[in-house]
């Protein structure tokens, strides 16, 4: 039996979910195709760097390195000002010089262990690593971990063994390109499964979600989803960490065992993805900078909530006494569609926090 598809069993309805996800996603894929004349504009040109930028702070954040979109504004090219730079700022540089590349070259993507191998090796050449880091497997047991913005941090899930990761990559490499080059399998839903078999076994020692993400926007090109590289969607799983871990969870529990199934993780991949088009979508439409046009009463509740969070609504009511729930509801309901916060949990258990 193919393991791999037995994962893939699911029910009716969230068969039904994921097509609508797919069928939404290759709906923008045609409407990207015709926007060829536009794509030279300033307007996508400075999406394209918003977006790089939004997915690098994302990816670093999600391993537990606080930093800020701030910090990465500008990245300087001259060689001297290069050498004033922290080692954090020069290491930041290299991993997007090395990102660009591969993605600019991404229809010569090989899934192979020798490609997987030399794409971690070449993305974190210039950090402070260990040199068997560099071009190895993990050599010790490492987990999924959950970074706060205190710098606290959880572990949350196990991932494969050390002894086991070369055999079980070398099955998930084999069993993706097969179904990509048999054109059975819808490739979002090939990519995704991918992807979580990826984050599951941790291959390497460290930096494997940003590793991960490389990985799976060079399928998505691949596979013909070039708006990809217009739009973050590593931000939208850093603004739904909670939502991210429990779809993982959903799978990883049955581990190994003829229940597993990825239906909640393939809902979370596909969502996430949508979002970012809807985003994407509305930063085309409408290319203004939304949050300089947020009233003094959201960014009061913009600094309030980014002075406790995570905090829920109750909390922010007490705050705010002068600010009735209603008008509060429609606020946060603004700066979320905005990206200005983020918000997870459900019903009275949602708390908020300021997306940085």
């Amino acid at each position: 039996m193919d393991i791999y598809q037995n994962k893939l069993n699911f029910s009716f309805e969230y068969y039904n979910q994921i097509l609508n996800k797919t069928g939404y996603i290759d709906s923008f894929k045609g409407k990207w195709s015709s926007l060829n004349g536009r794509k030279e504009s300033s307007l996508f040109k400075n999406l394209v760097k918003s977006a790089l930028r939004e997915s690098i702070v994302s990816s670093y954040r999600m391993e537990g390195v606080m930093i800020t979109q701030e910090e990465i504004k500008e990245f300087p090219a001259s060689n001297s000002i290069y050498k004033m730079l922290t080692q954090q700022q020069q290491e930041i540089i290299s991993f997007v010089e090395v990102s660009n590349e591969y993605l600019s070259n991404y229809s010569k993507v090989e899934l192979s262990q020798k490609y997987l191998k030399q794409l971690y090796k070449d993305l974190f050449k210039k950090e402070n690593l260990d040199t068997p880091f560099y071009s190895e497997y993990k050599k010790k047991p490492n987990r999924v971990v959950a970074y706060s913005p205190n710098g606290t941090h959880k572990d949350i899930l196990n991932t494969t063994e050390p002894y086991l990761v070369e055999k079980e990559i070398h099955e998930i490499l084999t069993w993706t390109m097969r179904q990509m080059n048999s054109n059975l399998m819808h490739p979002l839903i090939i990519i995704g499964l991918f992807t979580y078999e990826l984050i599951l076994i941790q291959p390497f020692q460290y930096a494997n979600c940003r590793f991960s993400y490389i990985l799976t926007r060079l399928l998505l090109l691949k596979s013909g989803y070039t708006f990809i590289n217009y739009l973050s969607f590593e931000n939208i799983i850093e603004r739904n960490k909670l939502d991210f871990f429990d779809a993982l969870k959903g799978g990883q529990i049955n581990r190994y065992s003829y229940e597993e199934r990825i239906n909640k993780w393939l809902l979370f991949f596909l969502t996430s993805i949508q979002t970012a088009i809807i985003k994407l979508e509305n930063s085309i439409e409408n290319p203004v900078d939304e949050i300089s046009y947020i009233n003094e009463r959201q960014k009061k509740l913009k600094n309030n909530i980014r002075k406790y969070q995570p905090v829920k609504l109750a909390d922010v009511a007490r705050r705010m006494q002068d600010v009735s729930i209603n008008t509060m509801k429609k606020d946060l309901q603004q700066l979320k569609a905005m990206g200005i916060i983020s918000s997870s949990g459900k019903n009275r258990g949602t708390v908020y926090s300021v997306v940085e």
